[in-house]
């Protein structure tokens, strides 16, 4: 289905939602007759490389790093650190590279760059298989064991737990560090 195709979304979501009942029926009335519909598919960016020249990616248009949510706004943070620190070690550190901004410079700072951050992207991307299923279940029981789950990790003995198993972005290593030119 090609989502710039209004009508083509439309009646795809109706013939989805059909019958499901509860106010289903009002809300695609609603998709049917409104200017400001938009429909998205679920997506994870991964790309060989994030930078071409002096030109790199950051954040979700590098990396999208889960389908399932959380994690883009710290890794993006992060990576405009890793890449300011980067930029700053190859032309301010040195005394020679100093004088060198020129693009071999720039290239070096954003190899250190995507150096840093590639392993932390990609922990973060690794969804085990079948959670993506889980989170998105497809039918009425697959919904009901879902929201027992929720509950179960959300209950108070294994809330800790939760938390430490749901952590996103999570890396040992300093960051570089960030100096500026005096």
């Amino acid at each position: 289905m090609d989502s710039r195709d209004r009508s083509a979304v439309v009646a795809a979501l109706a013939r989805r939602y059909e019958g499901v009942g509860w106010e289903t029926d009002r809300v695609l009335g609603g998709f049917a007759t409104t200017d400001d519909l938009y429909v998205d598919r679920l997506t994870q960016i991964r790309m060989p490389s994030w930078r071409r020249g002096r030109v790199a990616l950051v954040g979700d248009a590098a990396w999208c790093v889960t389908p399932m949510g959380g994690g883009g706004a710290s890794l993006a943070l992060t990576s405009g650190y890793v890449l300011a620190a980067s930029l700053a070690a190859q032309l301010f550190d040195d005394t020679a590279a100093r004088d060198d901004t020129s693009s071999a410079s720039v290239e070096r700072a954003l190899a250190a760059f995507d150096d840093w951050m590639r392993p932390l992207v990609d922990d973060v991307q690794g969804i085990p298989s079948g959670v993506v299923r889980f989170a998105y279940p497809r039918s009425r029981v697959g919904l009901a064991v879902r929201w027992a789950v929720d509950a179960l990790l959300l209950s108070t003995p294994l809330r800790s737990l939760a938390a430490r198993v749901t952590r996103v972005a999570d890396t040992d290593r300093p960051l570089p560090p960030l100096t500026v030119a005096s």
